[in-house]
């Protein structure tokens, strides 16, 4: 799908879905714009513009734009400037998603993943990589 808007049609879109639009402003739309690394688009109502942030990079890896191309322009450069910086100080990149996370868990949850885990007879690890799975398919 292409997006090409301006904020105002965002805002107004986000207007006509007056039953939605407490849950729309608060989602983050992720859109993988470059590579490896994945973006929010969210709309700031006070400075009338879209803006976001690099998802999984620390530091300030901030765009903005009055338009989604905009936004795509200055995602793009942010990403570009966050590489050349890490370049120029001998720095290994962060990824928005590099395949690992820890989740924390409590104990009763992890013993009982576990146990499943072992009677499917594969590794934790493959156990919630398939739970996993069938939550995002769902």
């Amino acid at each position: 799908m292409v997006f090409d808007f301006s904020v105002k049609d965002f805002h107004f879109y986000l207007n006509q879905q007056s039953n939605n639009f407490n849950q729309m402003m608060q989602l983050k739309i992720v859109a993988n714009i470059k590579e490896e690394y994945l973006g929010t688009v969210e709309y700031s109502s006070e400075d009338d513009c879209l803006y976001g942030k690099v998802i999984g990079v620390h530091g300030l890896t901030a765009y903005e734009g009055q338009s989604l191309e905009e936004l795509r322009r200055d995602f793009k450069a942010a990403v570009d400037e966050y590489l050349e910086l890490c370049k120029e100080r001998d720095i290994i990149p962060e990824k928005s998603c590099k395949g690992s996370f820890n989740v924390r868990v409590t104990p009763k949850l992890h013993r009982l993943a576990t146990i499943k885990a072992d009677e499917k007879n594969i590794s934790l690890n493959a156990f919630v990589t398939m739970a996993l799975e069938q939550a995002v398919r769902a």
